[in-house]
């Protein structure tokens, strides 16, 4: 009669941690401030009982940091009235 092998549990467990060279050098770019812009121009033009004529332009940028303000303008005009 053959010998009957003692019941016996095993339990095996393993572990296994995985690092990523790719999250590790990941860099999250910083949101710089952008410049904004404007440009605007005019024109009035009356021709009859007086003659009048003018032409206005204006531009404007602009740059807000969290130490510093960037503020570039400039403006033109121009008129006549010649009755």
């Amino acid at each position: 009669m053959a010998a009957q092998a003692a019941d016996t549990n095993v339990v095996q467990a393993t572990n296994s941690v995985v690092a990523s060279s790719t999250l590790a050098n990941t860099v999250v770019p910083v949101k710089k401030p952008a410049w904004q812009s404007q440009i605007s121009a005019g024109v009035t033009l009356t021709r009859g009982n007086s003659d009048t004529e003018m032409f206005t332009a204006k531009f404007q940028t602009q740059k807000k940091q969290p130490q510093n303000e960037w503020l570039f303008e400039a403006d033109a005009a121009y008129g006549e009235t010649p009755s």
